[in-house]
């Protein structure tokens, strides 16, 4: 038989949205009735390096830039961070402006944590309640890591 993977789940954040003190500099497209959820994962072990890293950041941030809607009633976007543990770097229910989105994106950091490259083949990252913000009409879905 075919082992199964070790699932790790993403730790649930409150049901909020940050509230900023400005409005927001982008303002959505309400055209644009879209509503997707989009969960980025971001590969920062020692076989990533921090060039490879800030690739993949720029290639998010070039497809982010694409967004008409972001929010609840769009596209909700979330960064996870992956190296030993997933860190959530903001989930889908933290933005719904386009430019606190992509300030959030460009400041992310890539972690240096020392990583064991077995691990890499035994764990996926699966979201399943409503908490991390999918829409209430949706069931999670388990995301397999491509390694």
């Amino acid at each position: 038989t075919t082992p199964h993977p070790e699932t790790v789940a993403v730790q649930p954040v409150p049901d909020t949205f940050f509230i900023p003190r400005e409005p927001c500099p982008t303002p959505n497209d309400p055209s644009d009735t879209n509503r997707t959820d989009v969960l980025f994962l971001l590969d920062s072990s020692n076989s990533f390096n921090e060039h490879k890293f800030m690739h993949a950041i720029q290639l998010i941030l070039d497809t982010v830039s694409q967004f008409r809607n972001i929010g609840p009633n769009g596209t909700q976007v979330s960064l996870v961070q992956y190296n030993s543990e997933p860190y959530l770097e903001f989930s889908l229910r933290k933005h719904n402006c386009k430019q606190w989105l992509i300030d959030d994106i460009a400041d992310t950091d890539y972690m240096q944590v020392q990583y064991f490259i077995y691990l890499k083949s035994q764990h996926s990252v699966t979201i399943r309640t409503p908490q991390p913000g999918h829409r209430a009409t949706e069931i999670g879905l388990p995301l397999r890591m491509p390694w």
